[in-house]
């Protein structure tokens, strides 16, 4: 009897083209029934929680801390509950949108066990989205087939057999530029002046990377970009 395949329980990833072009790397993974979701070597890295209770925390990771002192969680929510089996739906965790030209041409990371995913053509971004779904493998995969461009690029399941589910999608994202003055300064700030502009007209790289939530949505939509810092701002 042909035993089930062993599903992984977790995922390394990054967006881009191995040893070219690169986002920074971000580890997804089960614990019993709670979900995790860390970026790797950040300037200030941060994990999110999604708790089996509902509640989810994105937070700066132990040993960090906080501007001012105090609790290191930048942002709480509640997801919505997970819909039943049989529903053809799923609960979205979390949203994670990667500007391809946002994306680092050094500093790529080298770790062997990085699944790289494709980037979005220029211009657009790759977006990648986790859910939780109580229908099985078979039933994803057969949803997913009929979304059109949307694609499967993760899938494990919670102790309880809840599957978690990663996919991914390229979209158009227009302009994706911002500007952090490192002045004046703050305690425990990273950065000092930083430039993410759409285009690396100065041809640095994109060395240091940032992770920022755009408004208030819920579930959110977690944006990666690559900058630069600078003397001053033009």
């Amino acid at each position: 009897m042909t035993q089930p395949q062993k599903l992984p329980r977790q995922f390394r990833f990054c967006v881009g083209l191995e040893g070219r072009l690169g986002s920074s790397c971000w580890k997804l993974w089960v614990q019993g029934e709670e979900v995790y979701l860390l970026q790797v070597g950040a300037a200030n890295p941060s994990k999110v929680s999604f708790h089996k209770s509902g509640n989810c925390r994105w937070a700066l990771v132990k040993g960090v801390e906080p501007i001012g002192g105090g609790d290191r969680a930048t942002s709480k929510w509640r997801r919505d509950p997970i819909p039943p089996s049989g529903s053809g739906k799923a609960c979205v965790l979390i949203r994670l949108a990667f500007p391809t030209r946002h994306l680092a041409t050094k500093n790529i990371p080298t770790d062997k066990r990085i699944q790289w995913l494709d980037p979005a053509p220029d211009g657009q971004a790759l977006g990648i989205s986790i859910s939780l779904t109580k229908e099985p493998e078979s039933r994803v995969k057969e949803l997913l087939s009929h979304e059109g461009s949307e694609r499967l690029v993760f899938l494990t399941k919670t102790r309880s057999g809840i599957s978690l589910v990663a996919t991914a999608v390229p979209f158009e994202c227009g302009v994706v530029e911002l500007s952090i003055p490192g002045t004046p300064r703050v305690p425990g700030q990273v950065f000092d002046d930083v430039m993410f502009p759409d285009i690396d007209t100065k041809g640095t790289g994109r060395t240091v990377r940032l992770t920022t939530m755009w408004g208030k949505e819920v579930p959110p939509t977690v944006w990666e970009l690559g900058g630069y810092k600078v003397a001053n701002f033009p």
